[in-house]
């Protein structure tokens, strides 16, 4: 009987102390949480996307110190403004799409004047059991935090299947591993504990993304005129004075009455930005071109660029 008393005390001395020791790392786990959830929170916008009366909302995260941010694509689709909205509550409607990736279902764009911290990127993919969360605006409930664990890896480890909840309004937002670091951009849920959905950030080359992001109007004419076909540039010397965008063959600024042979080479004397908007910019060029006979002709034109989703884009070209 004594020993069975001494046993039934130790027994419950032992569940004490690991329930203390339960008690202690669960408190600690949520410390940590808490604390990863009010540094990354910043980084984290709801977003708007509206043409006429259709509205979209979603999430976004900043990836530069710049105001660069990413979110989804299926989020901005068809629209033609924006709004941000940071955690204070400050609203942003300066805002520049940049490059897009429909199939990836990702997009970049500027917020012009935020100054907010981008959040750390992980170097290595998350293994599966291994905690994570996301930060998100679901339904436009700013500032949501659910947890959750990496749950396995979908369609050639392009998405991240998780248990941390991402409902309607969280796309775009960012899933975070066990210390802090993204590891996807949030993308759907379909309402059961493991059905939720991210793109794994492994399979975006974000740094190189973010280097051709910095193609300005007068490079994007430099590379055109660099790489511009011999079809695009004609046969003939007569310029015409109003001249065409032929959308699947380039600019049409010749009138072919004279053939003397296709261009062999452009020699560009001088590229710069006239002006210079969020939308719309000039870009003056000199520059000399030579036929197949060693006749050469020079030009001075204006290109005319609009921002569109993929960047800066030539919609027209006139001479000086």
């Amino acid at each position: 009987m004594i020993r069975v008393l001494v046993f039934l005390r130790f027994i419950v001395v032992f569940l004490i102390s690991f329930s203390s020791t339960s008690s202690l790392l669960s408190q600690t786990s949520i410390d940590k949480l808490s604390e990863m959830f009010e540094a990354n929170k910043v980084s984290v916008l709801l977003v708007y996307a509206a043409r006429d009366t259709s509205v979209s909302q979603g999430s976004a995260f900043l990836i530069a110190p710049d105001g660069l941010a990413i979110s989804n694509y299926h989020v901005f689709k068809d629209k033609d403004n924006a709004m941000a909205i940071d955690y204070e509550g400050n609203k942003y409607d300066d805002i520049t799409i940049i490059y897009s990736n429909p199939d990836m279902d990702f997009i970049i764009f500027r917020i012009n004047g935020v100054k907010l911290p981008h959040l750390k990127m992980a170097a290595n993919q998350a293994s599966i059991g291994e905690p994570c969360f996301a930060i998100g605006n679901p339904m436009g409930l700013d500032q949501t935090l659910s947890t959750g664990i990496v749950s396995g890896y979908r369609d050639n480890d392009n998405y991240i299947q998780t248990s941390a909840e991402i409902t309607f309004g969280s796309s775009g937002g960012p899933l975070f591993n066990s210390i802090g670091e993204v590891i996807g951009i949030t993308t759907a849920g379909y309402g059961q504990a493991n059905l939720n959905f991210a793109i794994n950030m492994q399979k975006i080359d974000i740094e190189n993304t973010k280097n051709r992001l910095s193609d300005s109007p007068d490079q994007i004419v430099r590379k055109y005129l660099t790489y511009l076909g011999n079809r695009e540039f004609a046969n003939a010397y007569s310029l015409s004075d109003n001249p065409l965008w032929i959308k699947n063959g380039g600019l049409k600024w010749f009138v072919s009455t004279d053939a003397y042979g296709a261009i062999n080479s452009v020699n560009i004397k001088e590229i710069q930005v006239e002006s210079i908007s969020n939308t719309q910019a000039i870009v003056y060029t000199h520059y000399f071109a030579e036929d197949s006979l060693h006749t050469s002709r020079h030009w001075k034109q204006n290109y005319y660029l609009e921002k569109k989703a993929n960047g800066w884009v030539i919609v027209k070209a006139k001479l000086k």
